[in-house]
């Protein structure tokens, strides 16, 4: 897993694959290579779902492996459905609404975790009686979003997923203070958000950055920052399942305080 860039920098080769991306500049190598890579591994994924809904989808962050994630199909997704439906029965009317729907649980590893927490995952855009419940007021929403479901408080929060356009024109653009985002993680390769929000009306000061980009590219960044990479590359290889980076921003600090790195698996 490495980069080697030619012809000043305008010709890029990753050790991973086997092809050579030529472009006209250093952004348009890298434009290119992360839509080959994109091609490969998403639209690969988007076709095995078209007939496998059984799936888990592992999280790595800060160096270290955190809960699966599994669609609500598979006998530890229907566990997890049922500690919802017997806890939160009148949360949403129905948690197994989509195969591909998600849950996962866990202990808290970060804000604004701080108890054990059940997390579902609903790939629809947010109904009418959620936008009502968490007062929403976003003028586009993405098709899935999440309910955090603390299991000690009983307290629900929702993480609300939007376009790079939405939550720009509501917040501007991310800062994160000393370090700046590379040039490719930007809208045109796919980059999105989410918020996570609470029935009060209020929302948490983090937010998450999302991209599906090459590991080596993610990699050569978090090295030249000096930010912890999601994962140890020397043991884990996720060159043909990873299909998400998500960077956890602290909006008040302009802080990095997470890198995450989630991969699928279809069982």
């Amino acid at each position: 897993m490495s980069i080697t860039r030619t012809n000043s920098n305008k010709q890029l080769v990753d050790s991973d694959y086997t092809f050579t991306i030529l472009s006209n500049s250093k952004e348009g190598a890298e434009d290119a290579y992360i839509k080959e890579v994109q091609e490969t591994i998403l639209t690969g994924m988007a076709n095995t779902l078209q007939s496998n809904t059984n799936f888990r989808d592992d999280t790595w962050m800060d160096g270290n492996f955190r809960p699966q994630n599994y669609s609500v199909g598979t006998t530890q997704g229907q566990a997890i459905v049922a500690k919802l439906e017997a806890d939160w029965a009148s949360e949403v009317p129905n948690y197994s609404a989509h195969a591909t729907n998600l849950v996962a649980e866990g202990a808290p590893d970060r804000l604004p975790y701080v108890n054990d927490w059940i997390s579902w995952y609903n790939m629809e855009q947010p109904s009418t009686a959620i936008k009502t419940a968490y007062n929403l007021t976003y003028s586009t929403y993405y098709n899935w979003y999440a309910l955090k479901f603390d299991k000690t408080t009983k307290e629900v929060m929702a993480k609300i997923v939007l376009s790079n356009d939405e939550f720009v024109s509501k917040y501007g653009e991310p800062d994160l203070g000393s370090i700046s985002l590379p040039a490719w993680f930007k809208k045109d390769n796919g980059r999105y958000f989410a918020r996570i929000h609470k029935k009060d009306g209020t929302y948490d000061t983090h937010y998450d950055i999302y991209i599906h980009a090459p590991i080596a590219l993610m990699k050569e960044w978090c090295t030249a920052n000096s930010i912890t990479f999601p994962y140890d590359t020397s043991s884990v290889d996720l060159k043909n399942s990873l299909h998400s980076w998500g960077i956890t921003v602290k909006e008040d600090t302009k802080e990095i305080k997470h890198v995450k790195a989630y991969a699928r698996t279809f069982l």
